[in-house]
């Protein structure tokens, strides 16, 4: 459960690293599952 959470705060954490515009698309594909 701890690694789970931890790669999907990874994986946030990369979005964030990227530029708005990616961070934005990416976000809403999150939140079409």
């Amino acid at each position: 459960m701890h690694s789970t959470s931890a790669q999907a705060e990874g994986g946030i954490t990369a979005i964030f690293r990227k530029g708005s515009a990616t961070k934005q698309a990416t976000i809403d594909k999150y939140f079409k599952h």
